[in-house]
């Protein structure tokens, strides 16, 4: 992953948690300043990705009933 999927995921979420932000900037402090000193620019660790939404319940009573058409009769 890289910095940029890693912010759409957060863009995506809604919101880019407070304590990430301090993070991503000053990852970006360390790219600019290395751009500006001619120094290697190295890997910017992984931010923390935003939390996975809660999955609804999903009944299993639905999963083993089966729905009829109008001109079936089960029996």
């Amino acid at each position: 992953m890289n910095l940029a999927d890693d912010l759409q995921k957060w863009v995506a979420h809604g919101s880019i948690d407070p304590e990430v932000l301090p993070q991503v900037r000053e990852e970006l402090r360390a790219i600019a300043k290395a751009l500006d000193t001619g120094a290697p620019i190295l890997p910017i660790p992984a931010i923390p990705l935003p939390p996975r939404p809660a999955h609804p319940r999903v009944s299993r009573r639905a999963d083993r009933e089966r729905t009829f058409e109008d001109d079936e009769i089960p029996f």
